[in-house]
């Protein structure tokens, strides 16, 4: 039976299944066979990066720029020359403040003879997330993506020794995991891909990379160095003064319970825009000819890179084939069991109003102890059979983590 009530949101429920109804009436079923009816959401990775997809296909960006020098100095190095490559992070704000490390080049060297060529640069890619790190939502069917701001995106790349193939080289792209970025995390396969003929190069995914200040320098043989952008994408996104090496990457409050999802998609976003830059034209030694092939584009993603990886691999029909290596999936589950995301989850539960950390919590996975702050969501561990809930408070974090589980599922790998 129909009754009226106030909650407007109930109402408008009510308006879409009553039209679905008509709308499977129309199609043919006889009304007197439906039972039960719902509407709902599957809340779909594609919806939304395929039409961003479509948005970047039907532009011509412009060329990727290799002059981050001062003065407009081309970043292009043979390897023989670099004695050395600096990376200094931004690890601090207000005022900032840098922490320097250097980069392991042996790796590149690690089969003499096959890495040609080190190459550092930019392009611009579109920014569909706000200042808070997520998506604004909009209708799937008749709804219009639309960019909040544009992205300036660096990269690194590793050209193999020896003559060029007609076309350019095979270029595969590298997605990094976490809590690494392009400047460290790809650098132990380099060399590999180079003695099979093939480039390699990689971008710092959303909240990666540190501060946007942090610089790389280039130490090169005779004395000589060259310092530029090393293009880190981390921000202080708790107003703490410090840097982390993935902040920036989840949503910001109140919207935390999207996480990481929009910054995963938005990765896959910056991605697709490389793709469609390497597609214009690579110029690598600024000779007027492109150095990247177009139609030999791979990808291989390593941990959180292969999970904004496997979203970006869905999307992108240019790339020929991709390697996900221990991809995450996106979700909360194993977050939940392992012995090192349980701790984040537990400040996720303490954060919220009013906090949802219940006694007395689980301190320990398997017999191995794990870190605070614990609670209880009374739901079965490994190897465990169901349970009883007798924990108070367990059912409201069931909540919001399934609650959780539903609104990451948009960029669920």
């Amino acid at each position: 039976m129909y009754e009226p009530t106030n909650d407007r949101a109930l109402e408008e429920y009510r308006v879409a299944l009553i039209e679905a109804l008509f709308a499977v009436v129309r199609a043919g079923m006889r009304d007197t066979d439906i039972v039960m009816a719902s509407v709902f959401t599957t809340q779909s990775v594609t919806g939304i990066l395929e039409k961003i997809r479509d948005q970047i296909k039907a532009t011509i960006p412009a060329p990727a720029d290799f002059r981050l020098g001062d003065g407009g100095t081309r970043t292009v190095f043979p390897l023989d020359a670099v004695t050395g490559i600096t990376f200094n992070r931004q690890t601090g704000d207000n005022p900032p403040r840098f922490t320097a490390v250097q980069l392991n080049i042996a790796l590149l060297r690690f089969i003499p003879g096959a890495v040609g060529q080190l190459a550092f640069g930019k392009y611009h890619s579109p920014d569909y997330e706000t200042a808070e790190k997520f998506i604004p939502p909009f209708g799937t069917r008749t709804g219009t993506p639309e960019a909040q701001g544009i992205n300036e995106i660096y990269f690194n790349l590793f050209l193999p020794t020896g003559p060029m193939p007609h076309g350019g080289w095979p270029v595969a792209i590298f997605g990094h995991g976490s809590p690494v970025d392009k400047n460290n995390n790809p650098l132990p396969i380099v060399a590999s891909m180079a003695k099979r003929g093939i480039a390699t190069i990689a971008i710092n995914a959303v909240g990666f990379g540190f501060g946007p200040l942090g610089t790389l320098t280039a130490n090169l043989s005779g004395g000589t160095s060259v310092t530029f952008s090393a293009g880190g994408r981390g921000i202080d996104q708790n107003g703490d003064g410090t840097i982390g090496a993935s902040e920036g990457l989840l949503a910001a409050p109140p919207r935390t319970i999207i996480r990481g999802r929009d910054g995963g998609r938005q990765s896959a976003v910056d991605l697709m825009q490389l793709v469609r830059v390497i597609e214009v034209g690579m110029d690598v030694n600024g000779d007027g000819f492109r150095d990247l092939d177009p139609s030999r584009i791979y990808y291989l993603g390593f941990s959180f890179g292969g999970q904004y990886g496997s979203v970006f691999l869905a999307v992108e029909p240019n790339v020929r084939a991709g390697v996900l290596n221990v991809p995450g999936v996106g979700s909360l589950k194993y977050t939940r069991l392992s012995l090192g995301g349980r701790p984040g989850v537990g400040i996720l539960l303490e954060s919220r109003v009013p906090s949802l950390i219940n006694s007395p919590g689980i301190t320990s996975i398997d017999g191995i102890p794990v870190g605070p702050p614990h609670f209880n969501e009374n739901m079965p561990l490994r190897n465990q059979p169901p349970v009883i809930n007798t924990v108070a408070g367990a059912m409201e974090i069931q909540a919001v983590l399934e609650n959780m589980e539903w609104v990451l599922q948009s960029g669920n790998s």
